[in-house]
This record gives C-alpha cells, structure tokens and sequence, in this order.
C-alpha cells in the first residue's frame, strides 16, 4: 500500500475525522453510516469491518452482530476499543474483536462472513483488484459485501466549498480538481474511480451488484455505495 507509513504510525487519524461538524464531507459521511447500518438491522451476523477505522460501524453493529474490525492503525483501533468500552445502549447478543492488518491481505479464513463493510478503504489501496477478490473469497457463498469508492469526476467539489476554497486557494483548487478530487499532497497515496471503473472492479472480483447508490450532490456524486453478493 503506497505510503503505508501514514496508516500504520498513526499520522493518517489527524485527517480522517468525519464526526467532527467541521469536517468538509461530514453530512454526507452520516448519510452513508445511517444507510448501511439500517441495511443491517436485523442481527446475528457474522461481519468483517476491514478498514474499520474509529468503529464507526462497528461499534452499533456488535450490538448484535459479531463483529470483527480490522484496520492498519493501531491507533485507529485504541480509539475504536475505547468508544466500545463506553456502551450507549445496553449489551445484547453481539461481539466485538479487534484485528490490526492489513486489508490486501487479510488474515481470515475463507468463506467465513455473512458480511464483509470496506468503506473509505477502496481509494487507499494500491491494488484494488487484488484486494476485492481477497474481500470475496472471505464471503460466505451468497455473503453480501458492501464497498464504496470516491468519485474520480471532480465536480462534486463545487458542493464542499469548505474543502478546498477556490476563492481562497485558486491554484490547490485547480490542481485537486484536475486530480480527480485528491489533493495534492495526496495524489501519491489515494486513488478514485469512475462509476464505470468501479463497477468493473467489483464483477472482476466476482461480485453480482444488486443495488448501487449515489451520495452527495444530485448533479455529480461524491461518493457510490454498492451492495454485492457471493454468487451462491
């Protein structure tokens, strides 16, 4: 994974904060975590968050599912275990265990969940092919995986003012929109896609898409969100 010092000593968690009101995407985030936590309501499951971050699924979803997370920063992990430990709503049947690795190479077992989240992951990988099948082959036959991608169309940016200020910043503006949306500092280490090549990278890893959403302005979207199966 390019870069992959930022992931593992921790620098990654000072830039990566949606739930903070000033974070540019925010809404959008809570958007998203709204959506796929009511996608799994019903419990008693096995699932894997792998590029869990701060628990931000994890944490709800252990209520009654069992959960691992697993993610490169063993700091990303301390800060989701702590959340864990402070419970908003009483235990039920759930679990939660903790896994730091990293998500080219997950240390499962094959056909182990019923679930399998990889959200805000797809852009930091430097071999995203490789990877979803890796996610697939830890499926279930019939498991369901849901995985999301940045828009490589950089239009979006027009909506997220507060991302990068053009009137403010005119030269980073135009640098980060001729990237695709990633800014320049960053172009080294995340990658994104267009609905097309996403797609794509989702059937090529073997996965039946059954339903694909698109998050943020109606014009063009800032994120797709796409809910897959394991072909039986």
């Amino acid at each position: 994974m390019a870069e992959i010092n930022i992931y593992r000593n921790g620098e990654y968690t000072k830039f990566f904060s949606p739930e903070r009101a000033s974070f540019p995407f925010s809404n959008t985030y809570e958007e998203k975590r709204r959506i796929i936590l009511d996608r799994l309501h019903q419990g008693a499951q096995s699932i894997l968050d792998l590029g869990g971050g701060r628990g931000r699924f994890s944490v709800p979803l252990s209520q009654n599912n069992r959960v691992i997370m697993a993610d490169l920063s063993l700091q990303m992990i301390d800060e989701a275990a702590a959340v864990s430990a402070r419970p908003t709503q009483p235990a039920m049947e759930g679990t939660l265990q903790f896994v730091c690795c990293d998500a080219s190479a997950p240390p499962f077992s094959q056909e182990l969940f019923d679930v399998v989240l990889a959200i805000d992951l797809l852009p930091h990988l430097e071999n995203p092919a490789h990877s979803l099948r890796a996610i697939c082959s830890l499926l279930k036959p019939g498991g369901m995986a849901i995985i999301d991608n940045s828009n490589r169309s950089p239009f979006w940016m027009f909506a997220y003012p507060e991302y990068v200020n053009w009137r403010k910043h005119p030269i980073k503006f135009l640098r980060t929109f001729l990237n695709g949306g990633i800014l320049p500092d960053w172009t080294a280490s995340i990658s994104h896609y267009s609905k097309q090549e996403f797609s794509a990278l989702l059937t090529g890893a073997g996965f039946v898409i059954f339903d694909f959403m698109e998050l943020g302005p109606s014009y063009c979207p800032k994120w797709h969100l796409a809910f897959c199966r394991k072909p039986c």
